[in-house]
């Protein structure tokens, strides 16, 4: 046998263990992905339901005298809304390869839970003056 009859086995060999170790670092990669758009989404899905509680409260506070603090509750309550729907519409599931994934995962992160506390404390202050 020649050199090149023990090279092309070998070479073959290499290839695929390299092959074997791209598609591993690919899937801890794509499960890291999967890991951070749910932690989002848990914490999305943890509020969303309490978008009923900001229509509700609204429509209390129009109800009942109109001052000065009621209004202002009204605008949080509104803001804070505005806020859940932003976010939605401006959240796009992360797609593997994608250029920035991990700052953009970040700051998704961070707007969603902004979106939570400004929801959050409307509503407490809401209840509060109700």
């Amino acid at each position: 046998m020649t050199k090149t009859q023990y090279f092309r086995p070998f070479l073959l060999l290499v290839s695929i263990s390299l092959l074997l170790v791209y598609c591993k670092q690919e899937d801890k990669a794509l499960k890291k992905i999967e890991q951070r758009h749910a932690e989002i989404m848990i914490i999305h899905d943890e509020v969303m339901p309490k978008m009923s509680d900001i229509y509700k409260l609204k429509k209390a506070l129009k109800e009942i005298e109109q001052t000065e603090a009621s209004l202002k509750l009204i605008k949080e309550l509104e803001d804070a809304d505005e806020a859940m729907m932003s976010w939605m519409h401006q959240y796009k599931k992360p797609t593997p390869g994608t250029k920035g994934l991990d700052n953009y995962l970040n700051d998704q992160e961070v707007l969603i839970k902004e979106v939570r506390s400004k929801m959050l404390t409307a509503i407490e202050k809401a209840k509060d003056a109700i």
